[in-house]
Formats: structure tokens, C-alpha cells, sequence
């Protein structure tokens, strides 16, 4: 059984000042980074995975896309209203 100065029996933790320093410290720059990081949105590596997926679609759509004109399906062309 430890004792303290009082001699009651109800002996004290000893604590690092420095260390309680240090993680009051941590834990303000961490919830600054946090508040950051919900000011600014996305995290870049996870905004950079998503302008890479939105490439690729862009990419795929555009290898399907047909490089001959429509055909006319057999209706005779229209030059729009008749004015005379």
C-alpha cells in the first residue's frame, strides 16, 4: 500500500506534466486537422480515385461512340416549313 504526505493511505499517481502537455497539444492540432478536413471536403487521395473512375467512364462512353452519321431510315428529308 502506498502513502501520501497525509499519511492516509490514499497514495497519489504520479503524472508527467510534460506528457499531459504533449497530448493536450496532440489532441488540439487533431481536432483542428479534423475541422480542416470537413472544411475542405474529400481527402485528395480519395478525390483523386474518384477523377480517375470519372475518366475511365468518360473514356469507355467515348470508345463506344459511332464515328459514321446516322442513316436517314428510308423517310424522305425534311428543309423544314414550306413558305412561299
Amino acid at each position: 500500500m502506498t502513502s501520501n504526505a497525509r499519511g492516509d493511505g490514499t497514495g497519489g499517481k504520479v503524472i508527467s506534466l510534460s506528457r499531459i502537455r504533449k497530448a493536450r497539444a496532440r489532441d488540439a492540432k487533431r481536432a483542428e486537422a479534423d475541422a480542416n478536413a470537413a472544411k475542405h471536403g474529400q481527402p485528395k487521395a480519395e478525390r483523386s480515385r474518384t477523377e480517375a473512375e470519372n475518366a475511365k467512364v468518360r473514356r469507355d462512353l467515348e470508345a463506344h461512340r459511332r464515328d459514321d452519321p446516322p442513316e436517314n431510315d428510308g423517310l424522305p428529308e425534311d428543309d423544314g416549313p414550306d413558305i412561299a
